[in-house]
């Protein structure tokens, strides 16, 4: 019993895949791997030790034998990771990760891309999927990527603008926010902005500038330096960015507020800037903030506790680092 056994496990053995496809975090590397063997790139961004779905995408689908088989002569797979335990991951990795998720514009885990060497996206989807819905996607993207080759050697701008275009438009939720490039490439050819491509990018670089000049970096910014932030850019920020520059705005304004009399000032400020809103959702929130002002003595006693705590992180980051330790 005990030889056939080992035997049968032995022969099983013998005619398994040799291959297994390896995922990498280095993704300039595998941008070059994938034109030097003229393959695609499939990347996933992923919180491998916190993210539920992504968990879950990796066990149904991802780490299966029946998706290695389909993938290993078609891609170059990158794992671009931000899990919550530090351990798992160096301080340098995990930067360049964030980055690359701020830079293809990453908005839910799991995102999974499917790009050409170059690194634009041509297809993939976020959330979780089961294995059938997943290969088709990715076989879409693939598609997209013999597709954009072609659009590229057409002879106008216009038949150029429609191939791309058509490109764009099959593109689900995940992938078409982080085709930057494609859409950046559509309104080159578009000098006169039918599409609207060329404002709704403006719309989403102001918004993002706005959140980035918000982060600092990752370092405590002040109510003041907050304020600042939004009268530098009250005079040029365009009316789908506006309720973004209220919200921030009043967000300060509450949390240096001291007085009734500040508060009042807070709900007054922000009901008549509303009025200037062109929305259907106008009145809805006009009733929120009279809700979230009804009460002066909670709203100042919230922005006690939230001064207390900026204070308390403005110094953490003030104090000065600790000496070397000798040798």
């Amino acid at each position: 019993m005990f030889t056939k056994t080992f035997l049968t496990a032995g022969l099983a053995a013998l005619v398994a895949p040799a291959f297994c496809m390896e995922w990498t975090a280095d993704f300039e590397a595998a941008k070059a791997k994938a034109l030097a063997e003229n393959k695609a790139l499939l990347v996933d961004f992923t919180g491998s030790d916190w993210c539920t779905f992504c968990i879950k995408l990796r066990k149904d689908v991802l780490d299966k034998p029946e998706f290695d088989a389909y993938a290993k002569d078609k891609f170059v797979p990158v794992e671009i990771d931000l899990p919550r335990d530090l351990k798992k991951i160096s301080q340098e990795q995990m930067q360049k990760n964030a980055k690359l998720s701020q830079a293809y514009n990453v908005q839910g885990f799991p995102t999974i891309l499917v790009m050409n060497p170059a690194g634009e996206v041509t297809g993939g989807f976020s959330g979780y999927a089961p294995m059938e819905t997943v290969t088709k996607t990715l076989d879409a993207g693939l598609a997209n990527i013999k597709a954009l080759e072609d659009a590229r050697k057409l002879g106008s701008a216009e038949e150029r603008l429609a191939a791309l275009k058509k490109i764009h438009d099959s593109l689900g939720r995940g992938a078409v926010n982080a085709a930057d490039a494609l859409r950046d490439e559509m309104i080159k050819n578009d000098p006169e902005d039918k599409s609207g491509l060329r404002h709704k990018r403006d719309v989403a670089n102001q918004l993002r500038e706005l959140d980035q000049k918000l982060e600092n970096g990752g370092k405590p910014l002040s109510p003041q330096a907050v304020l600042e932030v939004v009268k530098e850019m009250e005079s040029r920020v365009f009316p789908e960015n506006k309720l973004d520059l209220i919200f921030t705005k009043m967000s300060a304004m509450t949390v240096l507020a001291t007085t009734k009399e500040d508060v009042q000032n807070i709900k007054d400020t922000v009901l008549r800037e509303l009025d200037s809103i062109q929305s259907n959702e106008v009145e809805e929130l006009k009733k929120q903030v009279e809700k979230r002002f009804a009460d002066p003595e909670v709203v100042l006693k919230k922005a006690a506790e939230l001064r207390a705590i900026l204070d308390k992180a403005q110094k953490q980051e003030e104090k000065p680092a600790a000496p070397a330790e000798a040798k």
